[in-house]
């Protein structure tokens, strides 16, 4: 997403369970993990670390540190606090407590959480989370709203948490009209 946004050509090459398993073990997979990202002569990996050198490379994350401070609490917020939170859901074997622990995410925890950033909107009046363009955090949010809270899969437990969140609500829907939005998901493979 932060390439689209940027004019940057790029080539998102996607591997099949079983090629991963035959390249995993080559050195440019530090840590036997995707994704990396490889530009020039720099092979990077880990998503975060990723999503934070292309952000200061491309200026959505300032390199001065008190103007970076609030943007980077709020990426490690939204991938750590609500992203990640809702990932362990997936992890109970048990269907009983998979869905236990998923009704407790959407009707607790993200509703708890939504309210910090529905305050942080409110306060803010741009159109973005910190300052006024889009940041890494914006992209952090936009990037797990795409993957979580409008999937098919949880649209229908989201959608009623969204509503009590108005500000929430309206970002996302700027965000997702965003014609740079619009041309990430073109690129991006199915």
């Amino acid at each position: 997403m932060i390439l689209t946004y940027s004019n940057v050509e790029f080539e998102d090459v996607r591997l099949s369970y079983p090629v991963w398993k035959e390249v995993k073990n080559q050195p440019k997979f530090k840590f036997g993990q995707l994704p990396i990202l490889e530009i020039d002569d720099k092979v990077i990996a880990q998503t975060q670390v990723i999503a934070r050198y292309l952000s200061r490379k491309f200026v959505y994350l300032p390199i001065d540190p008190d103007a970076a401070l609030p943007i980077e609490e709020l990426n490690t917020f939204i991938d750590s606090d609500i992203s990640e939170r809702q990932s362990l859901g997936g992890m109970f074997k048990d269907p009983e407590q998979k869905e236990n622990y998923r009704h407790k995410y959407f009707t607790e925890h993200l509703p708890s959480k939504l309210t910090y950033l529905e305050e942080i909107l409110q306060k803010n009046q741009t159109g973005y989370l910190v300052g006024d363009k889009m940041t890494l955090a914006d992209f952090a949010l936009v990037d797990f709203a795409q993957r979580m809270l409008y999937d098919k899969e949880w649209i229908k437990r989201t959608e009623p948490v969204l509503e009590k969140f108005p500000n929430t609500s309206d970002y996302l829907q700027k965000r997702f009209e965003d014609p740079k939005y619009k041309a990430y998901l073109e690129k991006k493979p199915k």
